[in-house]
């Protein structure tokens, strides 16, 4: 695939710093100026945004460092699904849209160059994904987890951030109840009301409400919680299946007797769809 980046308007200072988290799972501490440098995490990758001047000395052996040109082209990638497993998947598109959407750039103080960075990576990110990556297929995370828990009774949702957000609309269609199961309650309201959805479709518990509650269908894990917890609470011949989407899923199973697919098998799912994007995407 070939397109044409905004690249002549740019500014040459912007750098980038990168981490896979297959190397090395969770989260780790460089030793960065939190004042320089904005922080965007995902599934798979640690990312920080800042000046080139304020690049550290020294870093982590794994950590990839991106400057000017190099750093555009890489992030332009990644949000259009281009780095991914799934190739143009949607959702590190509407996290990283949620990040500068809601960032507060009046206390930041490179905002100018990081601000006319991110408006060009919106700009060629959207005529990318509309010219390139349509009619992919099951590129979401919410479409392909549909196909696999298609006709549970009932799909049990661990987390309520970012992901949960993109994967309800298709959730809803394929199981007559979900259930979202999350720390702060309020915030798995928030994605019903988000979804304009009747309030009777999907459920909202709390993770203290668990004990008096059975489970039963399906199961996606995504929220950064311990596979014990999961295990324990889960544990019933009534479900079916488990989607975990954890980072470190295959480090820490998921102990259930039931189909468990991990985050890498869930995206080996998509190899189906290999072929046809192999002339599309480069």
């Amino acid at each position: 695939m070939s397109f044409r980046l905004s690249w002549p308007q740019m500014n040459h200072q912007i750098a980038i710093l990168h981490r896979e988290k297959a190397k090395k799972p969770g989260s780790v501490i460089w030793g960065l100026d939190s004042e320089d440098w904005i922080p965007w995490e995902t599934c798979l990758r640690q990312v920080f945004f800042g000046p080139v001047d304020a690049i550290p000395a020294t870093l982590p052996d794994d950590v990839e460092v991106y400057r000017g040109k190099e750093a555009y082209d890489f992030c332009l990638k990644t949000v259009c699904g281009l780095r991914s497993p799934m190739v143009g998947e949607t959702e590190v598109w509407g996290q990283f849209k949620a990040l500068f959407r809601d960032f507060d750039y009046s206390t930041y103080e490179h905002a100018k160059i990081i601000r006319r960075f991110v408006d060009h990576i919106f700009s060629d990110g959207k005529s990318v994904r509309h010219k390139h990556l349509t009619s992919l297929g099951s590129q979401s995370y919410g479409s392909l987890a549909r196909r696999i828990l298609w006709g549970s009774e009932e799909i049990n949702i661990i987390g309520s951030g970012l992901l949960v957000k993109d994967m309800l609309p298709w959730l809803v269609k394929c199981s007559p109840k979900v259930r979202i199961i999350c720390r702060n309650p309020q915030r798995g309201y928030e994605r019903i009301d988000e979804l304009r959805v009747p309030a009777p479709s999907v459920e909202v518990v709390g993770f203290d409400q668990t004990s008096s509650l059975s489970f039963s269908g399906g199961v996606i894990i995504a929220a950064p919680i311990e596979a014990q917890w999961v295990s324990e609470k889960m544990n019933s011949n009534k479900i079916q299946k488990v989607v975990d989407l954890r980072d470190n899923s295959t480090k820490d199973r998921v102990n259930i007797n039931c189909d468990v697919i991990s985050l890498v098998d869930f995206f080996q799912e998509i190899e189906s769809t290999r072929a046809q994007l192999a002339e599309r995407v480069v």
